[in-house]
């Protein structure tokens, strides 16, 4: 899903909501995969916000350098995978929404996960 770029997070910025249920509550981490792509100008980031329920938003940069190991990793997987600590105030209902900060990002995945230790398929 791709949204438009939003300078500012404010209650008329476009959002993606997510809706979830949770029978725990504490420090999780919620996982997300995005399309990788690069910006058109290199200069620039790629960055994305988390808000969970009303907490203050997690800005995260998904920006990788040219060649690096983070780069390779990311056209292998054809993904970039970024890992957001969040912490869920109650078990219950909450709503994780995302924000777009720059114009290339596109959302692929989302993943809310409390055991970030626990085996299983990760997001690819």
């Amino acid at each position: 899903m791709k949204l438009p770029a939003t300078a500012t997070i404010n209650p008329q910025s476009p959002y993606l909501a997510y809706d979830v249920f949770t029978e725990s509550s504490g420090k999780a981490h919620i996982k997300i995969g995005t399309i990788f792509r690069h910006p058109a100008d290199h200069e620039r980031d790629l960055r994305y916000a988390v808000v969970v329920d009303d907490q203050e938003p997690h800005v995260v940069s998904v920006k990788a350098d040219f060649l690096s190991d983070r780069w390779a990793k990311n056209v292998l997987r054809n993904q970039m995978l970024t890992v957001v600590p969040v912490e869920i105030a109650h078990p219950g209902a909450h709503r994780i929404k995302l924000y777009a900060l720059d114009e290339e990002l596109v959302f692929d995945q989302v993943m809310l996960e409390f055991n970030r230790d626990r085996a299983h398929y990760l997001i690819p």
